[in-house]
C-alpha cells in the first residue's frame, strides 16, 4: 500500500505539472520511471526478456487502460494507476502485457488484421457479382454477413492472444514471487475495460 501511494503522489504532481491539453503526452520523471521500472524488473526478469531492453511508458491519460504497441516497451495509463490500490495489481497489468511482448503478439495482430480484411474483401467481390446480376438485397445480405465474419474472425483471433498473454501474466507472477490475488480483483474491475494489445480503450490503434 505504501509502494502504491508514493506512486500516486508522484503521478498527482506531475500531472499538475502538465498544461490539460497535453493528454496522452508520457509523463515523465526520473523517479516515477525508476520506480515503475523496479516493479516491473523481477517481471521482465521473469519473462526472460532482457531488462534494458523492456521500458515501461506512463501516459497522462485519465482511462484505465494498459498496452504494448512495438518494440518491448509497455505503455500504462495514469488512470490505471490511480485506480490500483496496490503494486501487485499494477505489477498484475505489467505481466500481462509481456504476455504480449515475449507471444509476439504485435507480429501476429497483423495476421489477424490480414485474415479478417482477406473476408472482407471477399464478401465485397461476391455482393458486386450479386448487384451486377440485378440482386440488390442480395448483395447487400453478402456484404452484411462477410462483415459479420470478418468480425468474428478478428475477435476469436484476439481472445486467443488475450488468453495466451494471461497465462504468460500467472507464470511471470508466480516465478518472481508476486501474488496473483491483487491481479485477480483488479482484472476483475478491468473487465468492462478489456485491456488489449496494441489497443487503448478507445481504439486509438493493441
Amino acid at each position: 500500500m505504501r509502494f502504491i501511494c508514493r506512486l500516486l503522489a508522484m503521478l498527482a504532481a506531475l500531472s499538475l505539472a502538465i498544461q490539460p491539453a497535453a493528454a496522452q503526452s508520457v509523463l515523465r520523471d526520473t523517479e516515477t520511471e525508476a520506480l515503475l521500472q523496479d516493479m516491473a524488473a523481477p517481471l521482465v526478469k521473469a519473462a526472460g526478456l532482457a531488462p534494458g531492453n523492456v521500458d515501461i511508458i506512463l501516459l497522462n491519460d485519465p482511462s484505465i487502460n494498459a498496452f504494448v504497441a512495438g518494440g518491448q516497451a509497455v505503455y500504462i495509463h495514469s488512470g490505471l494507476i490511480n485506480a490500483a490500490s496496490s503494486a501487485e495489481e499494477v505489477q498484475g497489468v505489467i505481466a500481462h502485457e509481456l504476455g504480449h511482448i515475449t507471444g509476439g503478439h504485435i507480429i501476429r495482430f497483423d495476421e489477424g488484421a490480414k485474415a479478417a480484411t482477406n473476408i472482407t474483401l471477399l464478401s465485397l467481390l461476391l455482393g458486386v457479382a450479386a448487384a451486377a446480376a440485378g440482386g440488390g438485397e442480395a448483395a447487400m445480405g453478402v456484404l452484411a454477413a462477410g462483415q459479420q465474419a470478418a468480425m468474428g474472425k478478428f475477435l476469436s483471433f484476439t481472445r486467443i492472444q488475450e488468453a495466451s498473454a494471461d497465462a504468460a501474466s500467472a507464470d511471470f507472477l508466480s516465478r518472481a514471487g508476486i501474488s496473483g490475488r491483487g491481479s485477480i480483483a483488479f482484472f476483475k474491475l478491468l473487465l468492462g475495460e478489456e485491456i488489449r494489445h496494441g489497443v487503448s480503450q478507445s481504439d486509438e490503434a493493441g
